[in-house]
């Protein structure tokens, strides 16, 4: 009775549609969101169908013989609709690696969804992995502060905040990505790690044009001129900050200090969660000991961000559920 289906265009408006019945899936998953870098990436998205019900879609795309959920993301994983019950949700796990296993895969690299961004419990899939036999393939460490239930904050963040405020540092929300970017996130990046930002302006732009509910950039500034920013990505009860950067007269007015002042205690004080990212590189082997140790100043805490390897002809192990 299950049926895993390839993705394809013409499934668009389905796919999108079971994201908003979904209890642990996010606008990341939407097509159009995933569109915008397509021609990087070869797709092998699927759709899970019980009959004519379906159940689950997954991210997803292929190098080789190896599937990954989703390189394009910054987390993936199965988005099941609210009503599965836990047998079908382990019937889906099974039917996944088996049809990547009958398409000559040999290996999928799991990213699972960090379990604050699920609209009600959804860990079905860490005992489906374990029962597959999965191993860690890589953990990441993001630092998340619950607004809920608020930890002091470091006096340092507070002093920076005071700081930034004497030297006449203002917040606000911008559509000016080039700007950003070629005044303080590329030059940052370049200087202090020879990187470059995943997304170009352009890209961004696209992206907060497209989920303008979703996508912001915000701007620390003095007399319009550029001293720091952040794009936050709203996702249910979850804004996560992603490109946070200061160029240098940023840093000696504590402009990043205003800045998170502003979006935990106003602008998103309505989440139950804030994300700051992660703080380790090299796939998760270092850890940036100074800027997990910013973010926390903001009360916030560890939170792994769990990646994992599953052998797809390790599926007969669900077999029960099949």
């Amino acid at each position: 009775m299950y049926r895993v289906v390839r993705y394809a265009p013409s499934l668009a408006p389905i796919w999108n549609a079971h994201l908003a019945a979904s209890k642990n899936a996010t606008f990341m998953f939407h097509r159009d969101y995933l569109a915008y870098h397509q021609a990087r990436f070869t797709d092998h998205s699927v759709l899970v169908y019980h009959g004519e019900q379906l159940l689950a879609v997954l991210p997803a795309n292929e190098v080789g013989p190896t599937i990954y959920s989703h390189q394009g993301l910054s987390y993936g994983g199965l988005a099941l609709a609210s009503s599965v019950p836990l047998s079908q949700a382990l019937g889906c796990f099974y039917h996944l690696a088996k049809y990547y296993a009958q398409c000559g895969s040999e290996t999928l690299i799991y990213k699972a969804l960090p379990s604050f961004y699920a609209q009600i419990p959804a860990q079905e899939e860490t005992y489906a992995l374990w029962r597959l036999g999965a191993q860690l393939h890589k953990v990441e460490l993001n630092t998340v502060a619950d607004l809920a239930q608020p930890t002091a904050w470091q006096t340092r963040r507070h002093r920076g905040r005071h700081k930034a405020e004497a030297a006449g540092v203002t917040i606000s929300s911008s559509f000016d990505y080039a700007g950003f970017w070629e005044q303080v996130l590329v030059p940052n990046l370049q200087t202090r790690h020879q990187v470059a930002p995943a997304h170009t302006a352009a890209e961004m732009a696209h992206l907060a044009r497209t989920f303008p509910a979703h996508i912001q950039l915000f701007q620390a500034g003095r007399a319009g001129e550029w001293l720091a920013g952040a794009v936050v990505f709203e996702a249910g009860a979850v804004a996560h900050a992603q490109y946070i950067s200061a160029n240098e007269a940023g840093k000696q007015t504590g402009a990043l200090d205003a800045l998170f002042a502003q979006l935990l205690r106003h602008t998103y004080a309505h989440c139950r969660y804030f994300s700051f990212g992660v703080s380790t590189y090299a796939q998760g082997t270092r850890l940036n000991q100074g800027l997990a140790e910013w973010k926390a100043g903001f009360g916030a805490h560890a939170h792994a961000h769990v990646v994992y390897q599953v052998a797809c002809a390790q599926y007969p192990a669900l077999a029960e559920f099949a």
